[in-house]
């Protein structure tokens, strides 16, 4: 399933074997020498698969780039982030420094099939969230939200 946000132009595809697909406008990220500036997602090594002048193309498992997972009663939500910059000659860059929109994709415990490996009976519900402003000068959470790293991707039973 498809998600499109028209204010930024930002798109996300769930699909049921677990692979996130995102086609991100760089139209935010470009320097006056037309130049993207740094883009990559929580793992900062995971970056685009391919870029033209203004767009850029995300696929990745959804176990893997440094995405989280979020249990529910009858769905899981695995999150992930795309971080960008503005300031390409910054002389530090540290993650207060980057803009960043967040990537969900939602699926329902019912419909998770295999032990091994990722699979679902049908797509995720994609959801892109998007930051009001730039994150420099803001204060972290005092209480760490409850997610966990995913390691291995084993079926869930709802209790």
């Amino acid at each position: 399933i498809a998600y499109t946000s028209a204010k930024t132009q930002f798109s996300a595809v769930c699909s049921a074997d677990g692979r996130i697909t995102v086609v991100a406008d760089l139209s935010l990220t470009i320097t006056s020498e037309g130049v993207p500036s740094r883009i990559n997602l929580v793992d900062r090594n995971c970056r685009p698969k391919e870029m033209d002048g203004s767009r850029a193309l995300f696929s990745f498992p959804i176990n893997s780039c440094g995405s989280t997972v979020e249990l529910g009663k009858e769905s899981v939500t695995y999150k992930n982030e795309i971080f960008f910059s503005k300031e390409l000659n910054a002389p530090t860059v540290s993650r207060n420094d980057f803009d960043r929109v967040t990537i969900q994709c939602t699926y329902a415990l019912a419909g998770l099939l295999s032990v091994y490996r990722f699979q679902s009976d049908t797509a995720g519900v994609g959801h892109i969230v998007h930051s009001a402003h730039s994150t420099k000068g803001l204060l972290g959470p005092t209480i760490k939200p409850t997610t966990m790293q995913i390691l291995s991707t084993q079926r869930l039973y709802p209790a």
